[in-house]
């Protein structure tokens, strides 16, 4: 982590003396604003030196917001940056079929068997980190001849990081960045065609597969199941702790004490094994953070939702693979997400990062959308 740390600190340096002075197109403003939220809540929290333990990665993967900013500069990195993207979908995907195969994941040697296993992530629904990053990876082919037929390739070939892990997630989160390279604007018919294939594929695959319509029907059934104490939990402390919230990293600390003291919802009782989040990232956000939270964090959302916003209307398809990562990520994490994971972290700066490198300062002409 420290060598990270002074690798992209030396690269944003280079970039802060650029000599074509595009660092002026950099926005900086969020990084202090969501970073000084979390330092207000480890202030106001009664274990500071374990939240600062859970939240050391918090400052390296904030580089990553600056850095993507910087990459949108030229037309050549940006399509580096899309593709790194494809390559994390696509080694995630590799890793959970040489599991699936073999009994060991591809990267980790994680051992599983059958369905439900979960790659190198271990936890199943971290699989969605790799469906969560399709929208940007499938804007590597902007431009290229056949553009349809080859994102369609890429999408087909993330199918396993849901198909094998069950997750359902990951499989929300795919369908999400499938659906956003059917959007059309300039053609409502063309976009009413794709959306509907997409849906009727999904509605097939659902059909088709035992173990997918076992699933749909557990999430019918149970709605959110073991979740819904969770989020009960953390609205009751985010209410305890309206204004730094209970700390960073903090909730499982809480939810023990909580379930040795016998607390209960619905006459269920938690579990002694502990959860370390809340199963919701708005939440999560409230309870941890408190309203400074809410504020920081809310605040960098809509502005950053706003200029990919803008950007998708305006024709640039860089913005739709923006909004539709951005999407994904709100709606996953309404069930799912949280920031104690690195890899949460790593792609919300990341996502965040695009957006206001989309913003009005940005020179770059838009690709035309094929």
């Amino acid at each position: 982590m420290i060598a990270l740390l002074v690798l992209g600190g030396a690269a944003l340096l280079a970039a802060r003396f650029d000599a074509a002075g595009r660092w002026s197109r950099v926005t900086v403003w969020p990084l202090p604003v969501v970073l000084g939220s979390f330092v207000l809540s480890i202030i106001g929290c009664q274990l500071p030196g374990l939240s600062i333990e859970r939240s050391v990665s918090m400052p390296l993967f904030s580089l990553t917001f600056l850095a993507v900013q910087v990459a949108l500069w030229d037309a050549r990195t940006t399509r580096a940056l899309w593709a790194a993207l494809g390559c994390v979908a696509l080694s995630m995907s590799a890793d959970i079929v040489a599991q699936w195969i073999t009994g060991r994941s591809l990267l980790g040697g994680v051992a599983g068997s059958g369905f439900g296993i979960g790659g190198s992530q271990g936890n199943r629904n971290d699989m969605a980190a790799a469906a969560l990053v399709l929208p940007g990876a499938l804007a590597t082919f902007d431009g290229v001849r056949n553009a349809t037929l080859w994102r369609s390739a890429m999408a087909a070939a993330v199918v396993p990081v849901w198909a094998l892990s069950l997750s359902r997630q990951a499989f929300g989160a795919w369908f999400l960045a499938v659906l956003s390279m059917t959007v059309r604007r300039n053609s409502l018919r063309a976009t009413v065609v794709g959306v509907s294939v997409v849906v009727a594929l999904a509605v097939a695959i659902v059909a088709s597969v035992p173990m997918a319509r076992s699933r749909v029907s557990e999430t019918l059934r149970n709605g959110l199941g073991e979740r819904e104490p969770l989020i009960v939990l953390g609205a009751q402390l985010a209410v305890q702790h309206p204004v730094t919230g209970i700390g960073p990293g903090l909730f499982g600390q809480y939810y023990l004490r909580e379930a040795r003291n016998g607390w209960t919802w619905r006459g269920q009782p938690l579990s002694m094994l502990g959860m370390p989040w809340v199963h919701c990232l708005p939440l999560e956000v409230a309870c941890e953070y408190g309203a400074v939270g809410l504020l920081a964090f809310g605040g960098v959302t809509f502005v950053a939702l706003r200029r990919a916003g803008r950007a998708a209307w305006a024709g640039d398809p860089r913005g739709r693979a923006v909004l539709g990562m951005s999407v994904a990520i709100l709606l996953v994490g309404l069930v799912d997400l949280t920031l104690i994971k690195d890899w949460v972290r790593c792609e919300v700066w990341v996502c965040l990062g695009l957006a206001f490198g989309l913003g009005p300062s940005q020179e770059s002409a838009p690709t035309p959308e094929a």
